[in-house]
C-alpha cells in the first residue's frame, strides 16, 4: 500500500538549503475524524510545531508533549 500527502505544501526557495532540515506543519486528525469529532460537538485539535526532515528516516517519531497535546493514545 502506498500512502501519499495530500495536504497544501508551500516549498523553501532553494529547499532546505535555505530553509534548513526544520520544516513548520500542523498536525491534526485526519479529515474524517476531525468531521466526526465536530459533528460530536467538539473541536478538532491541532498544533503547529517544527519538525525535522530526514530523508532517510524510516518512521516518523513525534515528541510525547506533541502527541499528549493532540490528545493521541498509544498503541505501543
Amino acid at each position: 500500500m502506498t500512502l501519499r500527502h495530500k495536504g497544501n505544501v508551500t516549498p523553501a526557495p532553494s529547499g532546505l538549503v535555505l530553509a534548513g532540515p526544520l520544516v513548520k506543519v500542523t498536525l491534526g486528525p485526519h479529515p474524517d475524524d476531525a468531521k466526526a469529532t465536530a459533528a460530536a460537538g467538539g473541536t478538532p485539535k491541532t498544533i503547529d510545531h517544527y519538525l525535522m526532515v530526514d530523508t532517510g528516516a524510516q518512521s516518523t517519531i513525534v515528541e510525547n508533549v506533541i502527541a499528549q497535546a493532540l490528545g493521541l493514545i498509544p498503541i505501543r
